[in-house]
């Protein structure tokens, strides 16, 4: 099933633009 390792791989690279954002917001 290599869409369900696509849909964490999307979820990991989310998860790091919002810590990025966080970072540029500060």
């Amino acid at each position: 099933m290599p869409r369900n390792r696509t849909v964490y791989f999307v979820g990991l690279v989310v998860i790091v633009m919002f810590i990025l954002g966080n970072f540029g917001l500060r």
